[in-house]
Parts: C-alpha cells; structure tokens; sequence
C-alpha cells in the first residue's frame, strides 16, 4: 500500500512538473508573446540610461503589432516602450505586467478593449505572474483566491495534446506567429500575413440607440490604474485602439469615450475613434495593422502625445450630435441640431 501511494505521489508530481515545463516554457500561446515583451524590455534597458521618462504603452496584441517604438524615437524623438502583451490576458493582466515597468517620470498610455472591465483569464494569469511574481495580487488588480492561485499551476490538457499532436504527426506545423512574424528589438511584432487584406466589404452597424458599454465596474477598473500610476510618480492616458470596422462603430466609441471623458480621464484625440475601414492597413485580424500601416499608426500617435491632444467633452458631444445623436446616445428626433 505504501509502494502504491509512494507510486501515485510521484507519477502526479511528474505530472505537475512537465505541465508547468508546458506552460512557461513551450505553451506556443503565451511564450511568443513573452519573447515579444522581452524584447521591449532590452529595449526599454538602454532607454532607462537616460533619467528621462518614457511613453509606456499597454494593451494586447494591437498595440504589440500596430506600435513601433524605433519609429517613433527616431523620427519623432519620443521614448516609447511597447510593453503590451496580448488581448487574450484581460485587461486587468495586461495593466498589472505594464505597471511593473513603470517608472517615475513616465507616462502610461494604455489601450482600451470593448468592456474596459479589469478582467482575467488563465493566460493572463500566468503571463502576470510570468513578469510579476505573486506581485499580482498585490495592488487589487488579481484577487488573492484559490481558482487564482490554481491557474498557476492548473494543465492546460488540451493545448497540451494539440502540441504534442503536431509534433508527432505533423512536425512541420509549428504556432502561426513562428512563421509569420517578425519581432523586432523594440518590440515591435511585425505581422506578414495579409488575410484582412482579402475583405471586400464592410458591413455597417445597426442600432437604434447607443448603449454605452462603460460599466461601474469599468470605471472602478479604470480609477484603480490611475491611481496605482500616480503611486508609481507617473501619468495616465487612454487610448482606443483602431480596428478594420465600418465608419458607423465611430458613434459606438466615441459614445463610450464620452462616459470616460466625463469621469475624469484623458484620452487621446485620435479621429479615427476605432474605425479605420481600409482592409489594406490590416494583416492576419481586424486589429493586427500591417507593416506599413503599423509605421503610419505610430507616427499618427506619436503626433497627438507630442501635441497633448486629448478629447474634450464638448467635441464628443458635438460630434455625436451633427450624425443625429442626443449626449445620452438616443436619437435626434428632430431634424433640428443635425448636420450633414
């Protein structure tokens, strides 16, 4: 009996040791991003040579493959480090692993994903813990729970399968961005595919009224990220990323924009307010920008933090009033106000 406990004790902890080999070490998923932010980090090394502060971006994939630090310091003269990881973490992981490269003197700019809520997933989890240590659950950003804690250690069975799978049967398959990618020393995840590119038209949204998506819970999110950059001795901006959408999801964004500008955050002045409908600009997704497009993303950004432009109540008021809309998203009912 004891030969057999003896047995089962070591066959789980086996078990336990190369499923968290796969998770920090092989998980296609999260380590290629890892090696991305590793390489913003070597970058960010040689910027914190100087004592100046930098521009320090967060958010997921989209700002890993639309933002180009060397770009924008060598053409625009501005510090920016790329310290984005992956949409797929949450949002409240992606702002816990930026926070842990902020400095004093630095800006935080971070990207707002539809929801804004603090949220976490598996990845995201351990990709926080990855760069943070039990640092996570320090700041209110990851709660201290059991189902938390598991995640650390929890096997991912069928990522697991599926990679041993195509190494056994098909070992020239290998993870999508490997083959596809580009990762730059800034940082930068150059995208080479084209998929986007293919798209022939873009479907317009449909809606009778403009339900903004900024929850309570959004702002408590918000609020706490502030709070823990003023901690830090830094500044805090927003920013919405630009996706392959119909003109018409402008009304959407700049609807939620306004509940965030009237809470007290800035954001940056940036007219495309999520929608930039060319599929040429994009490259495996609708938020992936292609190379060239990615460079003309970066200096546009870069333009609006060297002219601190920031949108005003009054602009987003204005704005959704001349395409027929009231400042609490109902309809203009009267032709009176509106503007072609």
């Amino acid at each position: 009996m004891r030969r057999l406990l003896l047995i089962i004790i070591s066959a789980l902890a086996c078990a336990l040791s190369f499923s968290l080999y796969y998770i920090y070490k092989v998980d296609p998923g999260l380590v290629y991003f890892w090696r991305c932010a590793d390489a913003a980090e070597e970058w960010a090394d040689v910027l914190r040579k100087s004592p100046d502060g930098c521009y320090l971006f967060g958010g997921g994939s989209e700002i890993r493959a639309g933002i180009d630090p060397e770009v924008m310091l060598k053409e625009q003269g501005l510090r920016c480090i790329n310290m984005a990881v992956a949409a797929g973490n949450g949002n409240g992981a992606n702002a816990r692993i930026a926070l842990e490269h902020l400095r004093s003197g630095d800006t935080m700019v971070f990207s707002l994903m539809p929801g804004y809520v603090g949220t976490w997933t598996s990845g995201g989890v351990v990709s926080a813990f990855r760069f943070c240590g039990f640092g996570i659950f320090d700041e209110g950003f990851a709660p201290l729970t059991a189902d938390n804690l598991m995640q650390l250690i929890r096997p991912e069975m069928a990522s697991m399968c599926a990679h041993a799978g195509k190494k056994l049967f098909r070992p020239g398959l290998i993870f999508k961005y490997d083959k596809n990618t580009i990762i730059h020393p800034s940082g930068w995840m150059e995208v080479l595919w084209d998929e986007m590119q293919q798209v022939k038209e873009l479907r317009p949204f449909c809606y009778e009224s403009l339900s903004s998506r900024v929850t309570p819970e959004s702002l408590s999110f918000l609020k706490l990220l502030k709070e823990e950059c003023g901690r830090r001795g830094a500044d805090f901006i927003l920013m919405f990323p630009v996706g392959l959408n119909h003109d018409s999801m402008r009304c959407i964004v700049a609807r939620d924009l306004l509940d965030i500008v009237r809470a007290g955050y800035r954001v940056l002045k940036d007219d495309r307010l999520g929608a930039w409908p060319y599929p040429e600009k994009f490259a495996d997704t609708s938020l992936h920008l292609s190379p060239a497009a990615a460079r003309e993303n970066s200096l546009l950004l870069g333009q609006l933090l060297k002219e601190h432009l920031y949108w005003t109540e009054a602009e987003l008021v204005e704005y959704l009033r001349v395409r027929g809309w009231n400042a609490d998203g109902t309809p203009i009912s009267s032709a009176e106000g509106k503007k072609e």
